[in-house]
Protein backbone atom coordinates (compact mmCIF):
# COMPACT_ATOMS: atom_id res chain seq x y z
CA UNK A 1 0.00 0.00 0.00
CA UNK A 2 1.31 3.40 -0.89
CA UNK A 3 0.44 6.58 0.83
CA UNK A 4 1.28 10.28 -0.11
CA UNK A 5 3.97 11.75 2.23
CA UNK A 6 4.60 14.78 2.24
CA UNK A 7 8.69 15.20 1.01
CA UNK A 8 9.66 16.98 4.29
CA UNK A 9 8.64 13.69 6.73
CA UNK A 10 10.31 11.32 4.35
CA UNK A 11 13.62 12.63 4.08
CA UNK A 12 13.43 12.41 8.21
CA UNK A 13 12.42 9.11 7.68
CA UNK A 14 15.22 8.17 5.17
CA UNK A 15 17.46 10.16 7.40
CA UNK A 16 16.48 8.15 10.53
CA UNK A 17 17.17 4.97 8.48
CA UNK A 18 20.31 6.14 7.16
CA UNK A 19 21.36 7.22 10.30
CA UNK A 20 20.78 3.41 11.90
CA UNK A 21 22.11 1.84 9.22
CA UNK A 22 25.81 1.36 7.56
CA UNK A 23 25.68 2.31 3.52
CA UNK A 24 27.20 -0.32 1.78
CA UNK A 25 30.69 1.79 0.81
CA UNK A 26 31.05 1.97 4.88
CA UNK A 27 30.56 -1.89 4.86
CA UNK A 28 32.65 -2.75 1.90
CA UNK A 29 35.74 0.10 3.74
CA UNK A 30 35.37 -1.56 6.82
CA UNK A 31 35.47 -5.14 5.94
CA UNK A 32 38.58 -4.49 3.30
CA UNK A 33 40.02 -2.96 6.62
CA UNK A 34 39.36 -6.26 8.67
CA UNK A 35 41.05 -8.45 5.66
CA UNK A 36 43.88 -6.03 6.26
CA UNK A 37 44.22 -6.92 9.48
CA UNK A 38 43.81 -10.51 9.54
CA UNK A 39 46.62 -10.32 7.34
CA UNK A 40 48.77 -8.55 9.28
CA UNK A 41 48.23 -10.41 11.91
CA UNK A 42 48.85 -13.66 10.02
CA UNK A 43 52.41 -12.03 8.87
CA UNK A 44 53.19 -11.44 12.64
CA UNK A 45 51.81 -14.85 13.66
CA UNK A 46 54.29 -16.46 11.15
CA UNK A 47 57.20 -14.01 12.26
CA UNK A 48 56.93 -15.51 16.12
CA UNK A 49 56.85 -18.64 15.06
CA UNK A 50 59.88 -18.38 13.33
CA UNK A 51 61.45 -17.00 15.99
CA UNK A 52 59.97 -19.77 18.31
CA UNK A 53 61.58 -22.37 16.15
CA UNK A 54 65.21 -20.76 16.02
CA UNK A 55 65.21 -20.19 20.03
CA UNK A 56 64.17 -24.05 20.51
CA UNK A 57 66.96 -24.91 17.75
CA UNK A 58 69.13 -22.69 19.54
CA UNK A 59 71.84 -24.56 22.39
CA UNK A 60 71.35 -23.01 25.92
CA UNK A 61 74.58 -22.84 27.68
CA UNK A 62 74.05 -23.75 31.36
CA UNK A 63 75.08 -20.77 33.64
CA UNK A 64 78.26 -20.35 35.07
CA UNK A 65 78.93 -20.92 38.86
CA UNK A 66 78.50 -17.89 41.03
CA UNK A 67 81.89 -15.58 41.43
CA UNK A 68 81.22 -15.32 45.21
CA UNK A 69 81.71 -18.03 47.38
CA UNK A 70 79.59 -16.96 50.12
CA UNK A 71 76.41 -16.38 47.90
CA UNK A 72 74.40 -19.63 48.58
CA UNK A 73 74.93 -18.50 52.28
CA UNK A 74 73.75 -14.62 51.50
CA UNK A 75 70.62 -15.82 49.55
CA UNK A 76 69.87 -18.51 52.53
CA UNK A 77 70.20 -15.08 55.00
CA UNK A 78 68.11 -12.55 52.46
CA UNK A 79 65.30 -15.08 52.40
CA UNK A 80 65.51 -15.73 56.24
CA UNK A 81 64.77 -12.03 56.50
CA UNK A 82 62.15 -11.91 54.31
CA UNK A 83 60.04 -14.82 55.69
CA UNK A 84 60.75 -12.64 59.39
CA UNK A 85 59.67 -9.43 57.74
CA UNK A 86 56.91 -11.11 56.46
CA UNK A 87 55.93 -12.44 59.94
CA UNK A 88 56.25 -9.12 61.27
CA UNK A 89 54.18 -7.07 58.82
CA UNK A 90 51.24 -9.65 59.44
CA UNK A 91 51.13 -9.23 63.06
CA UNK A 92 51.30 -6.06 62.70
CA UNK A 93 48.73 -6.37 60.50
CA UNK A 94 46.49 -8.11 62.92
CA UNK A 95 47.21 -5.70 65.64
CA UNK A 96 45.82 -3.03 63.01
CA UNK A 97 42.12 -5.12 62.65
CA UNK A 98 42.25 -5.36 66.16
CA UNK A 99 42.62 -2.04 67.28
CA UNK A 100 40.17 -0.30 64.58
CA UNK A 101 37.62 -3.57 65.97
CA UNK A 102 38.36 -1.88 69.47
CA UNK A 103 37.90 1.59 68.09
CA UNK A 104 34.60 0.62 66.45
CA UNK A 105 33.05 -1.12 69.66
CA UNK A 106 34.12 2.21 71.33
CA UNK A 107 31.93 4.36 68.97
CA UNK A 108 29.23 2.33 69.27
CA UNK A 109 29.14 2.42 73.06
CA UNK A 110 29.46 5.99 72.53
CA UNK A 111 26.71 6.37 70.24
CA UNK A 112 24.70 4.57 72.67
CA UNK A 113 25.69 7.13 75.47
CA UNK A 114 24.94 9.65 73.64
CA UNK A 115 21.33 8.39 72.78
CA UNK A 116 20.64 8.06 76.43
CA UNK A 117 21.15 11.16 77.52
CA UNK A 118 19.20 12.69 74.84
CA UNK A 119 19.30 14.57 71.50
CA UNK A 120 18.81 17.94 73.32
CA UNK A 121 21.92 18.00 75.53
CA UNK A 122 23.51 20.18 72.41
CA UNK A 123 27.28 21.03 73.02
CA UNK A 124 27.60 20.52 75.98
CA UNK A 125 28.28 16.52 75.21
CA UNK A 126 31.65 15.40 76.94
CA UNK A 127 32.02 12.98 73.95
CA UNK A 128 30.78 14.93 70.79
CA UNK A 129 33.64 16.92 69.47
CA UNK A 130 36.60 13.98 69.27
CA UNK A 131 33.78 11.66 68.40
CA UNK A 132 33.01 13.76 65.02
CA UNK A 133 36.88 14.34 64.44
CA UNK A 134 37.40 10.80 64.42
CA UNK A 135 34.66 9.92 61.96
CA UNK A 136 36.23 12.53 59.44
CA UNK A 137 39.57 11.12 59.91
CA UNK A 138 38.26 7.60 59.23
CA UNK A 139 36.30 8.95 56.25
CA UNK A 140 39.52 10.56 55.49
CA UNK A 141 41.84 7.10 55.75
Amino acid sequence: MRALVPARIRRAVRARFDARYVSRADHRRDVRDALWEVRSLRREVVALRAEVDRLRKERRKPAPAPADPGMPAKVGEARRLAEETAAATDRLLQSEVLIWQAIDRLEARLDRLERAAGDGAGDDRPFGEPLEEHRRAREMA
